[in-house]
């Protein structure tokens, strides 16, 4: 199995976590905020969404589903079309709105484009430098198909919270 079918696995897998937390909450669950401080479910799974989007739109033509397919439309961004959930304030994160059916809809259509780009990734583009990286540790793109998987565990474990938060012990039978 190579990097970028691990990739592809990795994120299956969280995608059926994910998928399962989702299952029997209501347009209003996915708004819920444990405290006042915290992010809501619907926001996590939209801000995965953009992440790996932004992410996959590095190795194609760096357009991305949200843009070219208008998301931004269906979804209000807290921050305006180009916003993809990082740094926004508590306010913004509040003013997210989007149906269940919405955010599901553009999260398998940011996983379908994913899974049309990894298997064309060759290893010339996996190592090529990027440009003013943002951190010594990310010095190629591959490093950034890290990043996605982090993000993307990292949030799918916030979800599983909430979701046990929200309707108690029991939801997940794995």
């Amino acid at each position: 199995m190579g990097e970028t079918d691990t990739v592809a696995k990795t994120l299956e897998i969280n995608d059926v976590i994910v998928q399962m937390a989702l299952d029997g909450l209501s347009e209003d669950d996915l708004l819920k905020q444990p405290n006042p401080e915290s992010n809501p479910i619907g926001w996590l799974l939209w801000h995965m969404a953009r992440t790996e989007d932004n992410i996959i739109s590095m190795f194609s033509d760096g357009s991305t589903v949200w843009a070219r397919d208008k998301w931004f439309e269906r979804i209000t961004a807290p921050g305006g079309t180009e916003d993809g959930g990082v740094g926004n304030t508590l306010e913004q994160v509040r003013a997210f709105r989007a149906s269940k059916e919405v955010l599901l809809a553009y999260s398998g259509e940011v996983r379908a484009n994913t899974l049309s780009v990894l298997p064309s990734l060759t290893e010339e583009a996996l190592e090529s430098e990027v440009a003013d990286a943002p951190l010594p540790i990310i010095q190629k793109k591959k490093d950034f198909l890290a990043i996605l998987l982090t993000d993307y565990s990292q949030h799918c474990g916030q979800i599983c919270y909430l979701r046990g938060y929200l309707t108690g012990p029991g939801w997940f039978e794995f």
